[in-house]
C-alpha cells in the first residue's frame, strides 16, 4: 500500500514546530485552503505561521500573513478585523520599503476591495488611487494590474451612480486591455459590456448597442457561444433594442438568452426564468 506524505509532517519532524520553514508550510497550507474557501481553516493556519514568524526578525513574511489574514476576513465579512490587519501589513510595508513599492501597492488595493465591499465607495476609490499611482511608476503601461485597477475604480463610480466618472475609468481600462490582448480577450468583452451598461444606466440606450455587440464579438471568440456571459449580454443587448422600440430585433436576442442560458442553466433558474 502506497504511503501519503504529508510535507508538513516532514517539515515539523526535520526542523521542528518553530522553524521559520513550518511557519512557511502552514502559511502555504492556509493559501490553499483560502482558495478552497476554507477560511476559518485557512485562519488558523496563518495564525500558527504567525506565532512562530512574530519571534523572529522577518518582518515582510510577517506582513504577508497580516494581507492573507485580511484576505481570509473579507471574505467572512468581518470587515473591522481584516481593515486592522491590512493597516498592520501596511505599516510593516512603508516601513520596509518607503511608498512605492508593489506590495505597499497590493494592500492600498487589498483596502479599496474591503472598502467596496463595505460599499463606502469613496473610501475605495481613495485606496485604488493610491495602488494604481504606484504601479504607474514601477509597471510598464500596459501591464494587465493596472487595467484591472482602472475597472475597480470605475466600478465604484458606477455604484455611486456617477456614470460620467466610471466610464472614463472603463475607457482607460479598455485602452490597456485592447493594447495588451486584442480584441479576442474575455477582459476586453468585460469592459466594452460595462461600458455599455454605463450608458444604458445614463438612459443612452442606441450608443449602448454598439458595445454590447463589441462584448459578444469578445466574448464569443474567447469564451465560445455557450458562456453565460455571453447570454447575459444578450439579454440587455434586447433590453436596449427594446427601448428604442426595435421590437423584433430585441424578440431575436431574447430568444437567443433564454435558449442559452435554459442550456447552461436549466429552465428553473432564475436568471432563465426573469
Amino acid at each position: 500500500m502506497v504511503q501519503v506524505v504529508n510535507p508538513l509532517e516532514i517539515r515539523v519532524n526535520l526542523l521542528g514546530e518553530n522553524h521559520e520553514k513550518t511557519a512557511d508550510a502552514w502559511n502555504e497550507l492556509g493559501v490553499s485552503l483560502y482558495n478552497l474557501r476554507e477560511y476559518d481553516i485557512a485562519i488558523e493556519n496563518y495564525n500558527k505561521a504567525l506565532g512562530i514568524l512574530e519571534t523572529t526578525s522577518k518582518k515582510e513574511d510577517i506582513a504577508d500573513i497580516y494581507n492573507n489574514l485580511g484576505l481570509a476576513y473579507d471574505k467572512k465579512q468581518e470587515f473591522e478585523t481584516s481593515q486592522e490587519y491590512y493597516n498592520k501589513a501596511l505599516s510593516i510595508f512603508l516601513e520596509l520599503f518607503g511608498e512605492t513599492h508593489l506590495k505597499v501597492s497590493d494592500t492600498y488595493l487589498h483596502l479599496g476591495n474591503l472598502y467596496k465591499n463595505m460599499e463606502k465607495y469613496r473610501d475605495a476609490i481613495k485606496f485604488y488611487n493610491q495602488g494604481l499611482d504606484i504601479r504607474k511608476k514601477l509597471l510598464d503601461p500596459m501591464d494587465p494590474s493596472l487595467a484591472k485597477v482602472e475597472h475597480m475604480i470605475a466600478l465604484s463610480y458606477y455604484s455611486l451612480e456617477e456614470y460620467d466618472e466610471a466610464k472614463v475609468h472603463f475607457e482607460s481600462s479598455l485602452e490597456i486591455r485592447r493594447k495588451k490582448f486584442g480584441e479576442h480577450h474575455q477582459d476586453v468583452g468585460e469592459s466594452y459590456h460595462s461600458i455599455a451598461n454605463t450608458l444604458k444606466s445614463k438612459g443612452e440606450d442606441h450608443e449602448s448597442i454598439p458595445y454590447y455587440l463589441k462584448a459578444i464579438y469578445s466574448y464569443e471568440n474567447s469564451m465560445g457561444l455557450e458562456n453565460v456571459s455571453v447570454g447575459d449580454v444578450y439579454f440587455e443587448l434586447a433590453n436596449s433594442y427594446f427601448m428604442e422600440e426595435e421590437f423584433t430585433t430585441a424578440l431575436n436576442y431574447y430568444e437567443k438568452s433564454l435558449k442559452l442560458r435554459e442550456m447552461l442553466l436549466g429552465e428553473d433558474h432564475e436568471d432563465t426564468v426573469r
